[in-house]
């Protein structure tokens, strides 16, 4: 070990057996209060966010598909069209 890092470590030792006793003689010698009255040093602010609704969170559903309607067929005309079927398998 070389001199200077000798120094270095004698004066952290000094400062850590040191310290203990400081503080218990003297609450407010160190400057610190946090240790003290358990009060931090700075107080967080909390606010109240609403959650919404986009749509990033919530995508649009894609269309319903088109029905394919087929031509329109009245009554009268499906009941011709069955009568023309049955007279065609009774002429067989």
């Amino acid at each position: 070990m070389t001199s200077t890092s000798m120094r270095v470590l004698k004066g952290a030792l000094v400062l850590l057996l040191a310290a203990p006793a400081t503080a218990a003689a003297a609450p407010g010698a160190m400057g610190s209060t946090t240790a003290t009255t358990g009060k931090g040093k700075f107080t967080k602010k909390e606010t109240q966010v609403q959650a919404t609704q986009t749509k990033l969170t919530k995508p649009e559903a894609p269309p319903p598909p088109k029905k394919e309607t087929g031509p329109v067929l009245t009554v009268d005309q499906f009941v011709q069209g069955r009568q023309g079927k049955i007279q065609r398998k009774g002429d067989c």
